[in-house]
């Protein structure tokens, strides 16, 4: 199970979920903007870089804006161990998915370094 940190604050550095289709640059060091899980809604704009405006990843929970453009304030993944605040707004910092195989270092902050889920 996922351990996290003392602060109790998941931050987006803590997970990162890479899956098949992630492409890991040449440094071998992955950021935000080398992937983003791009699923059948995913909108691909034309330069064909995605970024994490562009696409995120959209479950049933989802709620889209009268906009029709899903920013990450707007939506994120939330599953059963996701907490709601009373805002009933979900914010990044509110909730990342963190699975079984997060390590955490002894500092007790996950980076995307530390941490990259591959499946």
């Amino acid at each position: 199970m996922a351990v996290v940190p003392e602060s109790g604050r998941v931050r987006l550095e803590n997970e990162v979920n890479v899956r098949e289709m992630a492409l890991v640059p040449e440094s071998g060091r992955f950021r935000l903007e080398d992937y983003v899980e791009v699923s059948e809604m995913a909108v691909v704009p034309e330069s064909g870089r995605v970024t994490l405006e562009d696409e995120v990843e959209v479950r049933e929970m989802a709620v889209v804006p009268e906009s029709g453009r899903v920013k990450l304030e707007n939506e994120v993944n939330v599953k059963e161990m996701a907490v709601v605040p009373e805002s009933g707004r979900v914010r990044l910092e509110d909730y990342v998915e963190v699975r079984e195989m997060a390590i955490v270092p002894e500092s007790g902050r996950v980076t995307l370094e530390d941490e990259v889920e591959v499946r």
